[in-house]
């Protein structure tokens, strides 16, 4: 009996001593900061399962604001490095939602979607919201939600119909801490011409908002000027890079732009190249002149000769960090409406020590699709144990889960020199991307300093 309980104390002591022995390999590969990388330079995301959310957004104090199961506004909170706490907000607004509308403004506290016409507003630090129709019609689109002074409480419900030649504007001003309508767009006859044809987009300062004009319809659409106008005095003002992005018809969105680093992304069309679209990163000056452009095509080089697009770039609040998507569309097909487009995930970090202020790409490990994702842009996120991450919904074998990738991998790769290999291409080169290369071989030159005035592409 002693020697059979000998022998079994032997068998537990040597599993147990395995066991420890793959716990201790998996903690360290999970807890260790810089560790989620693959043998092909990609990063890799941590997956929290988390109960029903939709969609995630920015928000303050290491924060996202989500929609829960119940259809209200909540946030998402971390507690330690593998778990996520879901709490909501407020008891608001109860409904199914629109996802293209689900915007936050984390400087004023305030959360914003809508249900078809209906718009619904949180003002959480105000404990505010509201449910309403400014403007029932079929012939206006949808507004835009634009904040003008989170002082105040002011924002503006801007809606818009074409009759084919200009695009003509109905402006609702709301104060959403006095619940009060204080403007309203006079029927176009007796209305101002600036309020039909300005079509404002965010909030630049207290003054300004970033618009464009419509000048003229053609047959591949709608040619705009850039312009910053000043809602209060209906005054429009113009300056280098308004006039760069007009001449070249360059359509701003607001997750493409940083106004407190001085830098922008902009798509320019050039027609007569294989790859019709250029990505352009623009820097200026406190005068918004002395333009630095830059072409970048040469950190995508291979990509563009194959019809890959970069898109759907997404900032960091601090301007530190930029995502984007890689798709590939060589195999489209416009008669097909079951195109399903993969798309690959990127990261770039931001600084000046960089050539052009911008890094190497990296790529995520990941290949999104519609389903995977449920559509959702993503946020970044100041993460308690992780730093900067880039968080997004992710789905699953039927689990929703939020991912986590950590920007401190995405500088673990950029430090190592090599880039990222994805897509499984015929790559003979043996394609190595090291910071010699980007510093000193095929620069794009005559795009730096330009005079926006007489630059051409």
């Amino acid at each position: 009996m002693l020697r059979y309980m000998w022998f079994l104390t032997i068998i537990i002591v040597s599993s147990c001593s395995g066991l420890l022995k793959y716990f201790d390999n998996y903690n360290i590969k999970i807890n260790a900061n810089t560790n989620l990388i693959n043998d092909k330079n990609e990063v890799l995301p941590i997956e929290i399962k988390m109960p029903f959310f939709w969609m995630v957004r920015p928000w303050k104090e290491g924060k996202l604001v989500t929609i829960d199961g119940w259809g209200r506004y909540a946030e998402i909170s971390f507690i330690g490095g593998k778990k996520a706490r879901l709490n909501h907000l407020v008891d608001f607004p109860r409904v199914q939602q629109d996802g293209w509308g689900f915007i936050t403004f984390p400087e004023a506290g305030l959360i914003v979607s809508n249900t078809g016409k209906m718009q619904h507003l949180a003002a959480i630090d105000d404990g505010k919201t509201k449910s309403h129709i400014p403007l029932l019609s079929w012939t206006y689109n949808k507004p835009d939600f634009i904040l003008l002074d989170p002082d105040e409480g002011l924002a503006v419900y801007q809606y818009t119909y074409s009759d084919n030649s200009r695009l003509n504007n109905k402006l609702f001003i709301y104060n959403y801490k006095t619940d009060a309508m204080i403007y309203e767009t006079p029927d176009t006859a007796v209305s101002s011409p600036q309020d039909n044809i300005v079509d404002m987009q965010f909030r630049i300062d207290e003054n300004y908002i970033w618009s464009n004009i419509s000048t003229h319809k053609e047959e591949g659409g709608w040619k705009y000027d850039t312009v910053f106008y000043d809602w209060k005095k209906g005054e429009i003002r113009r300056n280098e890079l308004t006039e760069f992005l007009s001449q070249n018809n360059s359509y701003i969105f607001n997750n493409y732009i940083h106004l407190g680093r001085r830098y922008l992304f902009a798509d320019v069309e050039k027609s007569e190249e294989e790859n019709p679209y250029k990505l352009l990163k623009i820097d200026w000056d406190e005068n918004y002149s002395n333009l630095q452009v830059t072409d970048m095509s040469y950190l995508f080089r291979d990509f563009y000769k194959k019809k890959y697009s970069v898109s759907d770039i997404i900032i960091s609040f601090d301007g530190s960090w930029v995502t984007a998507k890689v798709t590939d569309y060589s195999d489209y097909n416009p008669y097909d409406d079951n195109n399903h487009f993969i798309k690959t995930r990127v990261f770039f970090h931001m600084d000046n020590n960089y050539l052009n202020g911008i890094s190497m790409p990296v790529f995520s490990d990941n290949r999104e699709t519609m389903e995977s994702t449920n559509n959702d842009d993503g946020a970044f996120v100041l993460h308690p144990v992780y730093g900067m991450c880039y968080a997004q919904e992710w789905h699953s074998k039927g689990q929703i889960y939020l991912r986590l990738y950590k920007m401190d991998d995405v500088l673990t790769v950029i430090n190592s020199g090599s880039q990222s290999v994805p897509f499984n291409y015929n790559n003979s080169k043996n394609y190595i991307y090291t910071r010699e290369y980007s510093y000193r071989k095929e620069l794009i030159t005559g795009w730096a300093k330009v005079n926006p005035r007489i630059s051409s592409f």
